[in-house]
């Protein structure tokens, strides 16, 4: 038995060198911050470098007349309380008819968006080529990215970026620290990350969702526009729309580059913002800041692509937004990884938004199912 034990002392003792060892091998830095930090987390600003968006003068979003005079029954807060939710918040005809926080949050507290930054990267899309930094959607990534100028990587375009169709050899596999995805995450040298990312299946055909693609947007948008990620949403995004805050964006370093596919950090009224402008297809303040056409597209299903996931047709992913069907009702749609969502509701000229720290893995079609519980709930509150 001491024998046994011995040498089960010394096995496990091996495999925890090897593993720490592992960690410090070229390449796999990343994983020493990922075991300290434990998993990704809406207060991950914390723990990264982090490039202020700046707002400028803030412009006060009114409250309803009837604000908050819904009350949430018992089924619906356990709905809320269940997956840990931080915010939930509607707009209705551009002004606040419902909001409540949770778990010692409030207005004011930034919350990690996860990938509902890839949809603030896709406006700033639509604004540079609006601006003429950018010749249009099918314009070649290696214009801009020199590293894609031979085989097949010379076929990629903006639109197969924006629409997950980039064909890239990449993994969103969430739970495997190994993951392309964890590495871009927890990275310190995120371009290290993606000079190892590049096509290998033809662009342009399926759709496969991965992260990398709006990396890639993200360094197109500092290459076609001079500026970095954040200067140019502050300029052209937070400052017009009245933000009432700073946002923050999470860098992979001190003075380094933005992660363009996540960790655009603000609070619920100032995500509610970015919906009621694509609501307003793209004009606030009778300004267009995005063009009309490009949000259309953007919001409408790239259904020429065939979908990896379900087979058959795209009818749920545009240009870095996402739509769910509901109740007869197509909702373009923001979403995070963690069940963050930006919902425009188009027939009730409404936003949704809902922060927090869970999803339900149970999806119906790609939408997560309590994606679906916060619709029901939301409608009901607009009926009211």
């Amino acid at each position: 038995m001491k024998k046994l034990l011995k040498y089960t002392f010394i096995t496990i003792l091996v495999v925890l060198v090897l593993a720490v060892g592992f960690t410090f091998l070229p390449g796999n830095a990343y994983l020493r911050k990922a075991a300290w930090a434990g998993k990704a987390s809406i207060e991950d600003a914390k723990i990264f470098e982090n490039r202020a968006v700046k707002a400028g003068k803030p412009q006060a979003l009114e409250k309803a007349q009837d604000y908050n005079q819904y009350q949430l029954n018992k089924e619906e807060e356990e709905i809320f309380t269940k997956y840990h939710s931080t915010a939930f918040l509607i707009l209705e005809d551009g002004k606040i008819k419902f909001e409540k926080y949770w778990e010692g949050t409030d207005q004011d507290t930034r919350s990690n968006s996860f990938s509902v930054a890839k949809s603030i990267v896709s406006l700033l899309i639509g604004i540079a080529i609006e601006e003429g930094k950018i010749k249009g959607v099918e314009q070649k990534v290696a214009d801009f990215l020199p590293q894609f100028q031979q085989g097949k990587n010379a076929a990629l375009s903006i639109r197969d970026l924006l629409t997950m169709s980039a064909g890239l050899d990449w993994s969103e596999a969430y739970a495997n620290p190994l993951a392309t995805v964890a590495q871009a995450y927890f990275s310190e040298n995120i371009k290290e990350v993606m000079d190892n990312v590049m096509v290998e299946d033809e662009p342009g055909k399926v759709n496969d969702y991965q992260s990398g693609a709006t990396q890639y947007l993200g360094d197109i948008l500092t290459k076609a526009t001079g500026k970095k990620l954040s200067e140019y949403a502050s300029e052209k995004l937070w400052i017009p729309l009245g933000a009432d805050s700073d946002a923050l964006w999470s860098l992979d370093h001190e003075g380094g580059t933005e992660k363009a596919f996540c960790c655009f950090n603000t609070s619920a009224r100032n995500f509610a913002r970015l919906g009621q402008l694509v609501l307003q297809k793209g004009k606030w303040n009778e300004k267009q800041l995005v063009p009309k056409e490009y949000i259309s597209e953007a919001i409408s299903p790239a259904s020429y692509l065939t979908s990896k996931s379900l087979g058959g047709s795209v009818d749920y992913y545009g240009y870095q937004f996402w739509i769910m069907e509901h109740q007869g009702q197509r909702i373009p749609h923001m979403r995070g990884v963690k069940g963050q969502y930006v919902c425009i509701l188009e027939s009730q000229n409404a936003i949704v938004v809902r922060l927090g720290h869970e999803r339900n893995e149970e999806r119906i079609g790609v939408t997560p199912k309590d994606g679906i519980e916060y619709m029901d709930i939301a409608k009901r509150i607009l009926k009211k």
